[in-house]
């Protein structure tokens, strides 16, 4: 190898172990061992539970027939017609 590519590669590796030194740091100064807020669960809990009620209520509005639909009668039925040859 030549003298450009010896200290090409010799830098591209310092600025990968530089990169993961400082992934390093970032990940660790980002976790925490913090409690949940018991409000924050509650409101969580609680809206969930009305999502969910919402959404059986709504399948059930729609699993039942409408009052606006009626039952086809017996002049909206096609009918036979007999042949006549």
């Amino acid at each position: 190898m030549i003298e450009f590519e010896i200290i090409f590669v010799v830098f591209g590796i310092g600025a990968c172990i530089v990169g993961a030194i400082q992934v390093t740091i970032a990940y660790r100064s980002s976790i925490r061992d913090v409690e949940p807020d018991p409000e924050r669960v509650r409101r969580f809990v609680e809206r969930g539970m009305e999502l969910r009620r919402q959404a059986l209520e709504k399948s059930r509005a729609t699993d039942r027939p409408s009052d606006d639909v009626t039952e086809p009668k017996s002049a909206d039925l096609p009918t036979q017609q007999a042949d006549t040859d």
